[in-house]
């Protein structure tokens, strides 16, 4: 009797490892990586006897990647390496380069991005009334690239669809203060000293899709 336990703990442990292995390897990378160099002159347009140029190169490594958990449920990060200027020094540093604190925060000022910054992870859940990204995700994003600044923010995203038209809400938590009291320069509802004094924003929108092309409005 002992010998079978043994020999059905050790078949279990088998299929656990075995499911672990096979869950593990359904992620999905991807990313870029690019420089650009940049020369300017004369952009606030001073007289040409006035020296007005600038010239740089930066860069940015991204890597994403989606763990699909289940059907229906995955789990996406991302992340930005090297984000910066080549060559820039710490703001702390004047014109010096700083190799003790590559990387670190400094006592006084934040460093330049040497390192990594997370931007993505949130889960997404795929349910018969619709589709569910909880965590943090793209924000400041819409409709064409056009005028839009990216960054990430927590947020609650649910979106389904009616045919050709798509709806969804979304809620983004831009700054709490349950935890933190800052004053009004900080706080961006300028509130002082007022706890739960959050920011948040509130989002509705539609877009309906058409061969060869889209239309949509959101309402923040």
């Amino acid at each position: 009797m002992k010998k079978l336990l043994v020999v059905l703990l050790a078949l279990g442990l088998i299929a656990a490892f075995g499911a672990t292995v096979a869950s593990a390897a359904d992620v999905k990378f991807s990313g870029q990586w690019y420089a650009v160099g940049v020369y300017e002159d004369n952009r606030l347009l001073n007289h040409k006897d006035v020296s007005n140029s600038q010239a740089f190169v930066w860069t940015r490594t991204r890597v994403q990647t989606v763990f699909q958990v289940a059907e229906g449920l995955s789990f996406t990060t991302r992340f930005d390496a090297f984000e910066r200027q080549w060559g820039s020094v710490n703001r702390s540093s004047s014109n010096t380069e700083d190799k003790s604190n590559s990387g670190k925060v400094n006592s006084v000022n934040l460093t330049l991005q040497e390192n990594i910054e997370m931007e993505y992870g949130f889960v997404t859940f795929k349910t018969a009334i619709g589709q569910f990204d909880i965590g943090y995700q793209a924000a400041d994003e819409w409709g064409t690239v056009f005028a839009d600044t990216p960054g990430s923010r927590p947020r609650l995203k649910y979106q389904s669809a009616f045919g050709p038209v798509i709806l969804g809400a979304i809620w983004e938590k831009v700054f709490e203060a349950d935890t933190v009291r800052l004053n009004a320069t900080t706080n961006p509802n300028g509130r002082s000293g007022l706890v739960d004094a959050d920011a948040d924003n509130y989002m509705l929108y539609g877009v309906y899709n058409w061969k060869g092309g889209a239309a949509g409005l959101l309402y923040k």
